[in-house]
């Protein structure tokens, strides 16, 4: 396994110059890009036979995280406030192409809030979280086991399902010492989830039948405490089957691959003195109706990425590549993840790519401009061992044989 990271000496710089303080996992859900399988549905030849093969990805604010058929977690972009979870010092503000994060079992599926905070499920049943403190929950830079929960169905930062059916919630609170107590308790109730997707602190759900739920963690008016948001329905979508959300935005799939879009009503988190439910704000609607869709991401301004049962992907407008339509260089795509400025994809033969805003490196092309159609993100990976030793080594990270020959799935 190869661990191999930026030059030093524009690592330094990077760290010179640093500013103070900005999916689901799922081991058994169904293929969505909310809910991913450690062998995707898709392609599970591909994973089988191919353990370097790429079988999800995430992305948030700058950053990007994806999962290997090995079970390995390699992230990539903007780790100035943690995120990536592969440093806990300061050594650099960004790293320009997938490095492993050790410290993790085998993991069979990531999720990330978008926000800076990741979370898996290891193939054991066990609960890991890793990236920035910036949640309400609080966090942790590197990967750390959430105590108490196994037997795991799905996890977002901060929530996990059991097999059971019951829904757990953690917080980190202050202790003497550097490392905050991790606190678990359960979410009155159980809930017949198939996939969870998380935007901030807010968690979307979707059950069995279809239909959606909202909940999360919040700060109370005035940040005197933690409020819990138990499970809600949010009214007026029909029977999905992949959600995605950004900010006060969500969008999805239905069950016939129709892409549907909602404003989210806050109102009740804030404006009263006992928090209540997401709602949404008039009706759901139909967007990209010329469109089979598989899957929709949502980026920043309103940008869409949308995954179409043939493997093209369409953006809805110029946010994110300079032009709305069909993604050139982009074919047999089976999983796409949108960062606030940034989309990846990963291939069916488990190569990983990706487009649009690249200045922390996010996209994983070594120049940091936009990306108007795709590169091969781990492409500029390959290279000897003996330099991806000496890169890892000056960053501070150990392990792995940095060979960056295997890094690409094909």
């Amino acid at each position: 396994m190869s661990i191999i990271a930026r030059r030093l000496p524009h690592a330094l710089l990077a760290a010179a110059l640093l500013l103070p303080s900005g999916a689901v996992a799922s081991a058994v859900a169904p293929k969505t890009a909310a809910a991913s399988s450690a062998l995707p549905a898709a392609a599970p030849g591909i994973a089988a036979t191919n353990p370097y093969a790429f079988v999800q990805v995430a992305a948030g604010d700058y950053y990007s995280t994806a999962l290997r058929a090995d079970g390995s977690v390699w992230a990539w972009g903007r780790t100035l406030f943690g995120e990536l979870g592969v440093l806990e010092s300061r050594v650099t503000s960004d790293i320009d192409r997938p490095v492993r994060l050790f410290g993790l079992p085998a993991i069979a599926a990531i999720s990330t809030n978008g926000a800076g905070t990741q979370a898996g499920v290891a193939t054991d049943g066990t609960v890991w979280e890793w990236g920035s403190r910036g949640a309400v929950q609080g966090g942790t830079t590197l990967p750390t086991q959430i105590p108490g929960l196994q037997d795991a169905k799905a996890a977002v930062p901060g929530f996990a399902l059991k097999k059971d059916g019951t829904l757990w919630r953690w917080t980190y609170e202050p202790q003497a010492g550097d490392k905050p107590k991790i606190a678990v308790a359960q979410i009155a109730g159980t809930y017949r989830f198939a996939s969870m997707t998380a935007g901030g602190d807010l968690v979307y759900a979707i059950d069995g039948a279809g239909a959606v739920w909202g909940f999360g963690a919040i700060r109370e008016s005035g940040g005197s405490g933690l409020a819990i948001l138990t499970p809600a329905r949010l009214a007026g979508f029909p029977a999905m089957k992949q959600l995605s959300a950004y900010q006060d935005r969500l969008v999805g799939v239905d069950t016939a691959g129709r892409a549907w879009q909602a404003q989210l009503d806050f109102n009740a988190l804030y404006q009263q003195a006992k928090p209540g439910a997401v709602k949404v704000k008039g009706k759901p609607t139909r967007f990209a109706s010329t469109l089979k869709a598989e899957e929709a991401e949502i980026a920043s301004f309103g940008s869409v990425l949308i995954r179409t049962a043939s493997g093209e992907v369409w953006t809805t407008n110029n946010w994110l590549t300079g032009k709305a339509g069909k993604i050139g260089g982009w074919s047999g795509i089976r999983e796409i993840a949108a960062g606030y400025h940034h989309g990846l994809g990963i291939d069916s033969l488990g190569r990983l790519w990706g487009i649009g805003g690249n200045q922390w490196f996010e996209a994983g092309s070594p120049q940091r401009e936009r990306r108007a159609d795709a590169i091969q993100a781990c492409a500029r990976a390959a290279g000897d061992r003996r330099t991806g030793r000496r890169q890892a080594a000056r960053l501070g990270l150990s392990g792995g044989d940095g060979g960056g020959s295997r890094l690409c799935a094909a």
